[in-house]
């Protein structure tokens, strides 16, 4: 394992004097072409695989950094090049700018290319990095070019756990840091008419009593689609008025960093659909991806917008600030982007996450508890919903963006002298994860014993621990719906984290007894597992496994006298 340039001996922390960390200056003979004056240089991700939400983020980027000056943008088939070529062809980019816009360039080694052609430059380039999702997968690019960095640059991150993680690992840093939310097109998404939600409401078969709950994305396992089935068979059965309608394609891509393989989301679904026809009755799949204006048209339709995510790379939630644009409350899991963008109480409600050993989950019981009471409040669905649409357009609008770029494209005042430094825990993730090849894959592989690392690096994206099983005040559920009969022995699918796992003899009527997104306390499953000590040890064993979560014991509807009429 080593770090580009620069010794990990080096950047780890040092106890008796202090190493810095600077660019290498050598410059090569190059013919000197004097920049344009205030060009920006931008380098957007690229490649096939970007996301939904960049194909209108990029582009109101550039037209953004536009309204500010000329833009020379990277072209893509640079990415493609051989080496040598690439560095030709980034010594000709920088010499034509006098800024540095790098919109998380494809791969780590890329990213350090475009640095190293910065210091061979004849003048100076103030770099402006944004990082986009990296962090809760280990911050691989910053990882790779932090010596590479400058007092007057500056390290953008779209929420406040990214920057959590980026102290965790970094003890100091040279550029500036700053938090550069996303925007969002408010003229696009807005609130519809009233005959327009009717007609949208009509045409999906819903009527005026129904109270409709929607997501809006990519469905994956990391976005946590299926926890959404499993938290309405339980709302549709204290009240059938709810609805559930899920938007976007379904994509079975599994979280890479555990070399899982893409689950069969559709067969899950169907098999889950199959066996409770209460819930059949009350979900809709458009498994398509849909324009943004039919997007607008679907969340006028809506009534709250429902996101249990635990996706790595949440570093936001678009569509969750979407849906608060055109009007609509959003309970969502208290995870990444969202803890930003989610006024707890006011614009919607934040669900608690849990970790337990290498995975995270979402207290179910307390989203439960939130749907039924926008379910049976419709005066504080309408006063959440107004309040999200207004924070949504004073806080996210795209008209916003030429400013805060102008304000960030400025050299940054008091950074570093030229010092940066991994903290301990940096410096034992960096020398387990990276190597030559994480230059172009930085995503880490995680193994078992890399569980500590990955519970360190992840605690600022979720809420807290899992709670034990000996605290009475706790609830206990199922970690997952896909329950599967494999001869004495039930088989529980978890598609978030995919494999088997397979219960035996008491521990079945354990599993039995919370589907259905059953929630009861550790006292009345361990009478179900037997009782005593042995059943004490069947539910220990069934939450060392992974097939017990738990999470506080939640007020119930009926003491706040929520119940469905």
């Amino acid at each position: 394992m080593r770090w580009p340039t620069t010794t990990l001996r080096k950047l780890a922390p040092q106890r008796h004097r202090s190493v810095s960390i600077r660019a290498r200056t050598k410059r090569t003979e190059v013919d000197i072409v004097k920049a344009n004056p205030n060009t920006a240089g931008v380098c957007f991700h690229g490649g096939e695989h970007v996301l939904d939400s960049f194909a209108f983020l990029a582009p109101a980027f550039k037209a953004a950094l536009e309204q500010l000056g000329p833009v020379d943008v990277l072209p893509e088939y640079f990415h493609h090049l051989d080496p040598q070529q690439r560095r030709a062809g980034f010594d000709r980019f920088i010499r034509r700018i006098d800024r540095l816009f790098l919109w998380m360039p494809r791969s780590p080694r890329l990213l350090r290319e475009l640095l190293e052609a910065r210091s061979r430059a004849d003048h100076q380039v103030r770099a402006c990095y944004l990082s986009l999702g990296e962090m809760p997968l280990g911050g691989g690019w910053l990882r790779a070019c932090i010596e590479l960095l400058r007092p007057g640059d500056r390290v953008l991150f779209t929420c406040s756990a990214d920057r959590r993680i980026f102290d965790n690992l970094f003890e100091s840093c040279v550029a500036a840091i700053d938090l550069f939310p996303f925007y969002v097109d408010t003229a696009r998404f807005r609130r519809l008419d009233a005959g327009e939600r009717a007609r949208t409401r009509a045409d999906l078969g819903y009527g005026d009593t129904d109270v409709v709950f929607m997501y809006g994305g990519r469905v994956t396992p990391e976005k946590n689609v299926h926890a959404l089935l499993q938290l309405f068979a339980r709302v549709v059965r204290d009240d059938p008025r709810a609805r559930l309608l899920i938007a976007g394609p379904i994509q079975g891509i599994p979280f890479f960093s555990r070399s899982t393989e893409a689950p069969d989301l559709g067969r899950l679904y169907v098999g889950l659909l199959r066996d409770d026809s209460r819930l059949r009755s009350a979900v809709r799949f458009i498994p398509e991806r849909l324009r943004p204006d039919s997007m607008v048209s679907l969340y006028a339709a809506a009534d709250v917008f429902l996101n249990l995510t635990l996706h790595h790379s949440e570093n936001f939630g678009l569509a969750n600030v979407e849906a608060m644009c055109c009007g609509l409350p959003v309970i969502g899991s208290d995870w990444g982007g969202l803890r930003d963008t989610i006024v707890h109480g006011k614009t919607g409600f934040r669900i608690p996450t849990y970790a337990t050993g290498a995975r995270e989950y979402v207290h179910l019981p307390e989203a439960a508890r939130r749907c039924l009471q926008l379910v049976h409040d419709a005066s504080l669905r309408h006063a959440m919903g107004l309040a999200a649409e207004q924070h949504a357009r004073l806080r996210y609008p795209v008209t916003a963006l030429p400013g805060r770029l102008a304000e960030v494209l400025q050299p940054a005042v008091g950074t570093g002298d030229g010092e940066s430094r991994l903290t301990e825990f940096g410096a034992r993730f960096h020398a387990e994860f990276f190597d030559d090849a994480a230059l172009d894959y930085p995503l880490p592989r995680y193994r078992p014993e890399h569980d500590a690392l990955y519970r360190q690096l992840i605690a600022p994206y979720h809420t807290a621990s899992m709670p034990s099983s000996s605290d009475m005040h706790t609830e206990l559920f199922l970690s997952t719906p896909f329950i599967e009969h494999d001869g004495e022995e039930l088989v529980l699918v978890d598609a978030t984290w995919p494999g088997e796992l397979r219960v035996r003899g008491s521990a079945c009527a354990v599993v039995h007894a919370l589907r259905g997104c059953v929630f009861t306390s550790p006292a009345e499953l361990i009478d179900v597992a037997g009782g005593g000590t042995t059943g004490t040890r069947v539910i220990e064993q069934l939450m060392t496994q992974g097939v017990l979560v738990s999470g506080p014991r939640t007020v119930s509807l009926a003491a706040q006298g929520l119940e469905a009429a």
